[in-house]
């Protein structure tokens, strides 16, 4: 299967107590906007012809997701993009592969990040 999630936002904060948070660096106020999409290929395996058991977990799973959003008051851009692939090794065991770069939605931060994890599920 391939799944789309698209998405527009919008977003305004106002700095509130004398906040001390990243996000209020330029200003006491952020007004931004802009696109998402994320698209995930969950590719399914065969079953077996009885409904009672259950259906199996796909062997893998490939996501990528880009963002790009506009600081209107303070004239940046951000874009952040997000791929990871999973293969799953048994049904409870995974390994993940992941990449981020670009400028972290939180904090207008930047980072260039990859990293391996180990999933294990019950």
């Amino acid at each position: 299967y391939i799944w789309i999630y698209p998405l527009a936002r919008a977003q305004y904060f106002q700095r509130v107590n004398n906040s001390t948070d990243p996000i209020f660096s330029g200003g006491n106020e952020v007004f931004r906007a802009g696109p998402a999409v994320s698209v995930s290929l969950i590719p399914q395996p065969t079953t077996d012809a009885d409904p009672n058991k259950p259906r199996p977990a796909p062997q893998w799973i490939l996501n990528l997701t880009y963002s790009w959003y506009r600081d209107f008051l303070h004239g940046q851009d951000f874009a952040h993009w997000n791929p990871s692939f999973t293969y799953n090794i048994t049904d409870n065991v995974g390994l993940s592969l992941g990449y981020e770069k670009g400028k972290i939605e939180t904090n207008g931060k930047d980072v260039d990040l990859a990293t391996v994890s180990l999933t294990v599920k019950n």
